[in-house]
Order: structure tokens, then C-alpha cells, then sequence
């Protein structure tokens, strides 16, 4: 075969005697494969005329079998000092530590077809060992004709480069050259919009205050792990931000004349000192190996790619820096790996990251609700509660992904976030359902009655989340005066009322005065002719006789009955200064007067039209008479009323339900607003 007449004329010149067997077949390929699948062999062993000086230097035996351990050795540069210069010779170095010069070995190249020589087999002290790791051929060649090459430094930089990117052993070839710094490992993580994640290993001379942005000078230096896996100077004049640089952690470019970090698991020499050289007389620089060790370690765990690597199938990251640093896409599969991966970090690290990679790897995390309770018009309260997540908003589109996610962490719109975290949380929901709060809904407006109905429990959680203190004091005492309840309180009939009530309106003023202490609005639904008007007026005279500076009241009714709350206002209440505002050019100027009022009287069409300015004006009571007229929620008059700024409230009507239980909900949500819960929650 092929390989068989190779193999002849390579080991001939050194007494080989090749003799296989009849039945032997030699496999085609690599001489260090051929000896790892036949060696030892009886059919494979050395001349018996091999020449006796020969054999004594090599350690072979005439006519014995040819050894073979499958121990690789590798060829690697070996540099020393001489003065100014440096002297580079290439030896053989087994896992053990023990090594040979060149001189002292026979190099055998592999030859697939005489012209490409491989890696081959080396033999020393009578056996033969497979090459693991050469430098380029040419150079190989150069130093077995020259025992060592002597070099300036302006030529070993160069050099010494061009060797250690061909050949990870050959890092500690410039050891003697290069100064080791002590340093402090720094990471830099941004994460982007798109989640793809850029992770950048740098170190810097202990002692510097050095963040992402800023410059060292020397003698310090700054160093980054590149791509090439190996650490690389920083050239001061590139080490300052340009732009908003800082902020996206970038440090802009890189100094590639540097000699790499050495590969984790090589000992082919003796430890250098400990910090090289002097910064004087060093060629090279590097952060020390104990320094560096655990981080490049741990960055090698998190199984990250260079650049465009990380995305085998085109969907690359969305930067111009694909050459700096480590990438990874941040998936429902891959940020478990980050997260434990963080917290196995090593110390003595610093650590740097966006805004976006401090909520992913920040500290624990829960979702919340940040509720928010102020006044809103008179005897109501603006409510909202929103989830939250350590500054994340969350959506109730966020809400059902977290709720139905199998997944240990949930992208939302707003970013990565742990499932867990919301389990917790469910319990402070039903909290909020208890209260009547819905979480996201934005603001719902309560009154205090609507909150005394809430266990204690709640109304703790409502205080504990942020409730204005004076509003949780006037929800107990009103969640005390319900528990004292023994009934209807009897009032005495207003001084100021002409006229005498009937047993049933003397209960319905009762009523009606009880309501209102109680901060909640009314509804008194008779018959008609069963005299709602005077009932009204009379719970009028009551509530204003309570009041320091009450203000006017409004009623709002259909046009064919403005004039007859004129009548029964001179006829039962003619203390009371009563206004119309009925069609005309003059309702504008007599708005103005509304303060020299008691009772103000118009129709639905003229208050949808005089909205805004009835919204500036703050109603010591707002009653609708005839309030079918707001059965439609969706009406504009209906949500003209509900914007009516009043401390108390009545609806007079004798067909609170005409054609759907909605339009009892629309008069509800005048009278007390979030009574019925949302108009979709009280369809549904």
C-alpha cells in the first residue's frame, strides 16, 4: 500500500525492518493512527544491522519490537533570556512535566501523499510517541537545522505573536519577557432589547479605581479576554467613553499585540516567577494566572460563542461589536443557566451591567401591587394598584403569561422575570378582589363605604400598601358606626319644612339621612305621586342643617318638571333660594351667581351641554329626578352626571329597571360608583 511504501522509505534511514504478516492489513491514514491500531507487533521491529552507535543514542534494540506508548507529546517553543536578546528553541514535553530539546528526539512526519506533512511521531528513549501539538511546519523545520534562533525584541514580538496564535502552548514561550500584573477581574454584562447578551471579561492593576468609561495610564494596564481566548492590553487612548459609551459598557477597541492568557490544564514548565520581569525590562504584559484563573473558568461554564457564532441560524445580534467579547441569546432554556451561574460567581470580582441585565441578575425579585389612594371629588377615593416587579410594569397581558407559564422564568414586554415570584403574590390579589380593587384596571373610584365592607384583614393590607393614613381612619370609624347599627336613627323633621310627611316618607327621610352619614349615595324609587319631591327636599333641609358652609345643590331633571321643583320648593322649603337655568343666552351669566344658591334646578339636555363648567364647581348634593333618563351607561348624559363633583348624592325614580338589569348598574354608578363592580364584571 500507499502508506506501507512510506512508511519504508521514512523508517529506512533509521534501520527499520517492516514485516508484516500475509494476512495484515495496513490501514491507510495517519503513521501515529497506523501505530495506535497495530504496535506492539511482532511484525513491526528493528534491523538487526542497525548501526550499534545508532542504536545506543536512540535506546533502540536490534532486531527487537518497536515501542509504542500512546502518551501525546507536544512540540512546544521554549524561550530564555540572553541580555537584551532572546534565544528560541523547540522541545518535546510529555503531560508529566519531563521534557527533551529537539536535538534529542527524531521527529517522523505523517505524509497523507508525500507533500503535506502532519503532525506525526516523535522518538526518545527508544519509543515512539504521537505529536499533539507542533508549531507551523516551516518553523519546525527551521529549528532542526538551527539548535536556537536569537531575536531582538522588535523581532519577538512578531514572532512570539505568530506562535501564540498557532498554538495554544505556546503561551508561556514569552514567559520570561513578560511582566505579571496583579490585577482585579472586572465583567461587564449588557444585555440588549433584542436579549441577545454580551458578556466582556476584563482585569486592571490592583490598586486603580477604574470603571467602564474611564482610562488607566500606565504603569498600570487594563487587559480584556478576547475571542482568541487569551488576554490582550488596552491601549490607554482607547480606553475613555466616546458618546454614551459608558453608558452601554463599551470600551470601544482593542490592542491585539499582546502574548495570550495560558489554556487551563497545560504544565509544561515550571512556574515563572511571580511577577516576571520589571515593568523596565519587560516586553510583554499579563494579568497574573491565580488572579484570572476562576473567572476565565467560570466564563468558560456559561458555554457562550463568539459573535455571530451564538446564532447558527442567521438571527445574529442587532450590534456593531459581533468581535468583542462573549455572546449568548437569552431564552426561557438558556437564562436558568445564567441565573445559577450568578450565583456561583466568583469573589474578588466587579461587576458592571445595563439597566436591563440588573433586573434579570438583581436581587430577589417579587411581584407587588404599589397601590395609590387620593381623594377624588368630594366623598370618593381614586384607587389603583399595578403589579410590579422590582420597577417592571406588568400588564394583565403580563399577568396571564406569568399565571399560565410552565416555564421557571417569563419574558414579558417590560423584561425577564421569575414565575415563582408571582405565586406568592396571589394571595395579596385576592386581598385587592376583597377590597374591590382590580390590579392594572388603573384608577377605580371607592367610597368609604365600599372599603368598610372589606375585612380587616384587607383594609391592614390596603393601609400597608400605601393608603393615605387620614382615609384608613375614616374608613374604621365608619366600619365602627355599621357595627353599632341597631336600626334606623329617628330624626327630627327640619324646622325650616312646611308641610307634614306621611309615616312612610317620615321612614324615607330617616333613611335617607342614615345613607348619607354613612358617605354613600341614595336611591328613592316610589311610585309616582307618592311624593319623592317633598321627601327630597326635606332630606335637603336636614343635611344642609348639619353643614358648616354648605354650597348649592343641583338638580338635574327632565324639562317638563324644572318649574314644578320650583313650586314644591316655594310651597315645602321657600327658605331656600332657588335658581332655574333653563334655554336662553342668559344661562351663562346666571352660572356665575351659582354661589348666591341653594338649589339649583335644570334638565339633562342643558347639563350634558354645561358639563364643564358644572365639573368646576363643587355640589354640596346633586339629585336626578326621573333618573331612567341615565339608564344607558353609555349615554353622554350619563357620563356627563357620573363627572358631577358632589359630597352627596340622590336619585329620585319610580322604574329604577325598565328593559335591563344594566340600566340599574348606570343609575348605580351616579349614585355610588363601584357599588356594582365594572360594567363588565356586572354583565358577565
Amino acid at each position: 500500500s500507499d502508506l506501507l511504501d512510506a512508511l519504508v522509505a521514512l523508517f529506512h534511514p533509521w534501520g527499520f525492518n517492516i514485516r508484516p504478516a500475509p494476512r495484515t492489513a495496513l490501514p491507510r491514514g495517519h503513521l501515529s493512527d497506523f501505530m495506535h491500531q497495530v504496535m506492539p507487533s511482532p511484525d513491526v521491529v528493528w534491523d538487526q544491522d542497525i548501526h550499534k552507535p545508532t542504536a545506543q543514542r536512540w535506546n533502540v534494540i536490534p532486531g527487537g519490537i518497536v515501542r509504542f506508548e500512546p502518551t501525546p507529546v507536544r512540540l512546544i517553543p521554549r524561550v530564555g533570556r540572553e541580555g537584551a536578546k532572546a534565544q528560541l528553541e523547540l522541545s518535546a514535553v510529555w503531560p508529566d512535566g519531563r521534557h527533551k530539546p529537539l536535538s534529542e528526539v527524531i521527529r517522523v512526519n505523517d505524509r497523507d501523499d508525500l507533500r503535506n506533512p502532519t503532525l506525526g511521531v516523535v522518538l526518545a528513549n527508544g519509543v515512539f510517541y504521537p505529536v499533539a501539538e507542533a508549531p507551523p511546519p516551516r518553523l519546525v523545520e527551521l529549528l532542526e537545522s538551527t539548535p536556537s534562533l536569537r531575536f531582538d525584541r522588535k523581532q519577538g514580538e512578531g514572532l512570539l505573536r505568530t506562535l501564540a496564535e498557532a498554538m495554544p502552548s505556546a503561551t508561556n514561550a514569552a514567559t520570561e519577557f513578560t511582566h505579571q500584573h496583579r490585577v482585579t477581574p472586572t465583567v461587564l454584562l449588557r444585555l440588549d432589547g433584542d436579549d441577545w447578551l454580551q458578556v466582556r471579561i476584563l482585569a486592571h492593576s490592583e490598586g486603580v479605581d477604574w470603571t467602564p468609561g474611564s482610562r488607566i495610564d500606565e504603569p498600570a494596564r487594563l487587559f480584556e479576554f478576547t475571542q482568541q481566548e487569551r488576554w490582550e492590553v488596552v491601549r490607554p487612548q482607547l480606553q475613555s467613553k466616546r458618546g454614551n459609551a459608558g453608558a452601554s459598557l463599551r470600551i470601544d477597541a482593542l490592542d491585539t499585540a499582546i502574548v495570550p492568557a495560558r489554556p487551563e490544564g497545560v504544565a509544561d514548565r515550571e512556574p515563572a516567577p511571580a511577577d516576571g520581569p520589571s515593568l523596565e525590562d519587560a516586553w510583554f504584559h499579563a494579568p497574573r494566572e491565580d488572579c484570572v484563573a476562576a473567572i476565565v473558568a467560570w466564563l468558560a461554564s456559561l458555554g457562550l460563542s463568539r459573535g455571530a457564532e451564538a446564532a447558527p441560524r442567521g438571527r445574529e445580534p442587532d450590534a456593531t461589536d459581533l468581535d468583542v467579547g462573549w455572546w449568548i441569546r437569552v431564552t426561557a432554556r438558556t437564562v436558568p443557566v445564567l441565573d445559577e451561574a450568578w450565583h456561583r460567581r466568583p469573589a474578588g470580582v466587579r461587576w458592571f451591567g445595563n439597566d436591563t441585565m440588573q433586573d434579570l441578575l438583581g436581587p430577589g425579585r417579587s411581584i407587588r401591587p404599589q397601590v395609590s389612594a387620593k381623594q377624588f371629588k368630594i366623598d370618593l377615593l381614586a384607587v389603583s394598584a399595578e403589579w410590579k416587579a422590582e420597577g417592571l410594569q406588568l400588564t394583565d397581558a403580563d399577568l396571564g403569561h406569568l399565571r399560565n407559564s410552565k416555564s421557571p422564568w417569563v419574558k414579558l414586554q417590560s423584561g425577564w422575570i421569575r414565575r415563582d415570584a408571582f405565586e406568592v403574590d396571589d394571595e395579596v390579589s385576592e386581598l385587592l378582589a376583597d377590597l374591590g380593587v382590580e390590579p392594572g384596571a388603573g384608577e377605580q373610584v371607592l367610597s368609604l363605604w365600599q372599603l368598610a365592607q372589606a375585612r380587616t384583614e384587607s383594609l391592614d393590607a390596603l393601609e400597608r400598601m400605601g393608603a393615605d393614613a387620614a382615609t384608613i381612619a375614616a374608613v374604621r370609624a365608619l366600619r365602627q358606626q355599621i357595627a353599632d347599627f341597631k336600626g334606623l336613627p329617628r330624626i327630627k323633621v327640619p324646622a325650616r319644612l312646611k308641610g307634614e310627611l306621611r309615616p312612610y316618607q317620615r321612614a324615607g327621610l330617616d333613611f335617607l339621612a342614615y345613607v348619607s352619614s354613612l358617605g354613600m349615595g341614595s336611591v328613592l324609587a316610589d311610585d309616582m305621586g307618592l311624593g319623592k319631591t317633598i321627601q327630597a327636599l326635606a332630606w335637603l333641609l336636614h343635611m344642609r342643617a348639619k353643614a358648616k358652609d354648605p354650597g348649592p345643590a343641583l338638580v338635574v331633571c327632565p324639562a317638563s318638571v324644572v318649574h314644578n321643583w320650583e313650586r314644591e320648593a316655594k310651597q315645602f322649603a321657600p327658605k331656600l333660594r332657588v335658581l332655574l337655568l333653563t334655554s336662553g343666552s342668559e344661562r351663562a351669566e346666571r352660572m356665575r351667581e351659582l354661589a348666591n344658591y341653594d338649589l339649583v334646578v335644570t334638565n339633562y339636555a342643558l347639563v350634558r351641554r354645561d358639563i364643564d363648567t358644572w365639573c368646576e364647581v363643587p355640589l354640596f348634593a346633586a339629585i336626578l329626578d326621573e333618573a331612567q333618563h341615565i339608564k344607558n351607561p353609555h349615554a353622554a348624559v350619563s357620563a356627563a352626571v357620573r363627572e358631577l363633583k358632589a359630597q352627596h348624592r340622590m336619585v329620585l325614580t319610580g322604574t329604577p329597571l325598565e328593559n335591563r338589569a344594566l340600566d340599574l348598574w348606570s343609575i348605580m354608578a351616579f349614585a355610588n360608583p363601584g357599588y356594582l363592580g365594572s360594567m363588565q364584571d356586572f354583565i358577565h
